[in-house]
Protein backbone atom coordinates (compact mmCIF):
# COMPACT_ATOMS: atom_id res chain seq x y z
CA UNK A 1 0.00 0.00 0.00
CA UNK A 2 1.53 3.60 -0.81
CA UNK A 3 1.41 6.55 1.45
CA UNK A 4 -1.28 8.49 -1.43
CA UNK A 5 -3.45 4.79 -0.59
CA UNK A 6 -2.96 5.25 3.53
CA UNK A 7 -3.39 9.11 2.91
CA UNK A 8 -6.63 8.43 0.73
CA UNK A 9 -7.94 5.76 3.07
CA UNK A 10 -7.52 8.17 6.27
CA UNK A 11 -8.99 10.77 4.71
CA UNK A 12 -12.38 8.65 4.10
CA UNK A 13 -12.50 7.74 7.75
CA UNK A 14 -15.22 9.48 10.05
CA UNK A 15 -13.86 11.75 12.58
CA UNK A 16 -14.24 9.01 15.46
CA UNK A 17 -12.60 6.74 13.45
CA UNK A 18 -9.47 9.08 12.74
CA UNK A 19 -9.76 9.82 16.62
CA UNK A 20 -9.24 6.45 17.32
CA UNK A 21 -6.13 5.73 14.36
CA UNK A 22 -4.51 8.80 15.54
CA UNK A 23 -4.31 7.49 19.17
CA UNK A 24 -3.31 4.01 18.17
CA UNK A 25 -0.28 5.76 16.35
CA UNK A 26 0.68 7.64 19.10
CA UNK A 27 0.81 4.44 21.50
CA UNK A 28 2.61 2.77 18.35
CA UNK A 29 5.09 5.24 17.27
CA UNK A 30 7.79 3.93 18.77
CA UNK A 31 7.52 0.05 17.55
CA UNK A 32 6.93 2.03 13.97
CA UNK A 33 9.37 4.48 14.01
CA UNK A 34 12.57 2.80 16.51
CA UNK A 35 15.07 5.04 14.56
CA UNK A 36 13.62 8.02 15.36
CA UNK A 37 13.18 7.85 18.70
CA UNK A 38 16.68 6.56 18.97
CA UNK A 39 18.09 9.89 17.54
CA UNK A 40 15.46 11.61 19.84
CA UNK A 41 17.20 10.13 22.39
CA UNK A 42 20.41 10.63 21.73
CA UNK A 43 20.05 14.35 21.08
CA UNK A 44 18.37 14.95 24.69
CA UNK A 45 21.59 13.09 25.98
CA UNK A 46 24.20 15.57 23.98
CA UNK A 47 22.02 18.32 25.28
CA UNK A 48 22.22 17.15 28.49
CA UNK A 49 25.74 16.51 28.57
CA UNK A 50 26.63 19.62 27.06
CA UNK A 51 24.40 22.02 29.83
CA UNK A 52 26.29 20.13 32.54
CA UNK A 53 29.34 20.79 31.56
CA UNK A 54 28.73 24.44 31.04
CA UNK A 55 26.42 25.37 33.42
CA UNK A 56 26.50 29.37 31.16
CA UNK A 57 24.09 27.83 28.37
CA UNK A 58 21.18 27.51 30.67
CA UNK A 59 18.26 30.20 30.68
CA UNK A 60 17.15 31.15 33.95
CA UNK A 61 13.33 31.47 33.98
CA UNK A 62 11.04 32.97 36.82
CA UNK A 63 7.47 31.46 37.89
CA UNK A 64 5.30 34.22 35.53
CA UNK A 65 8.01 32.80 32.53
CA UNK A 66 5.69 29.12 33.03
CA UNK A 67 2.63 30.95 33.68
CA UNK A 68 3.07 32.96 30.67
CA UNK A 69 4.04 29.94 28.52
CA UNK A 70 1.48 27.92 29.93
CA UNK A 71 -1.33 30.49 29.28
CA UNK A 72 0.21 30.55 25.87
CA UNK A 73 -0.24 26.58 24.93
CA UNK A 74 -3.72 27.04 26.98
CA UNK A 75 -4.26 30.04 23.85
CA UNK A 76 -3.31 28.14 20.86
CA UNK A 77 -5.43 25.12 22.35
CA UNK A 78 -7.80 26.68 22.39
CA UNK A 79 -7.92 28.23 18.86
CA UNK A 80 -7.82 25.11 17.42
CA UNK A 81 -10.28 23.41 18.84
CA UNK A 82 -12.68 26.28 17.68
CA UNK A 83 -11.24 26.24 14.47
CA UNK A 84 -12.03 22.28 14.20
CA UNK A 85 -15.59 23.31 15.55
CA UNK A 86 -16.10 26.00 12.76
Amino acid sequence: MSVEQIEASIESMPVSERRKFVHWFDQHRHELLPEIETAQQAEVLTRLAETDANLALLESFEEADVKRMFKEFADARTQKTSARQG
